[in-house]
């Protein structure tokens, strides 16, 4: 779509960074701002708060996500346990009320 002259896309990752770049739906419409995601944690918060709707970007946003998450990880990057699985805390998955 294009604002003030300038074409944007639902959701988009910087190759370089690994930032999720968003629009913020909350916003929406009577604002237009670019939420940023730094890491999966941020991806994932934007997909729990709804600050990306809509089937496909969330689909997207899920999938950036998990590229996030493994680009952290090579980096060393993410918090493990002592098991070597990678901490959901404050993912806020289980309190999400979905429809089934």
């Amino acid at each position: 779509m294009k604002v003030a002259g300038s074409h944007y896309r639902t959701i988009w990752m910087d190759d370089e960074t690994g930032i999720v770049s968003m629009i913020d739906q909350n916003k929406l419409p009577f604002s237009f701002e670019i939420y940023e995601a730094n890491a999966f944690r941020d991806t994932c918060h934007a997909i729990i708060t709804m600050i990306t709707r809509g089937a496909g970007a969330i689909g997207a946003a899920a999938g950036f996500a998990m590229a996030q998450a493994f680009l952290e990880g090579m980096r060393g990057e993410g918090r493990r346990t002592n098991e070597g699985k990678e901490k959901d805390e404050g993912l806020g998955f289980g309190d999400r009320k979905s429809v089934v």
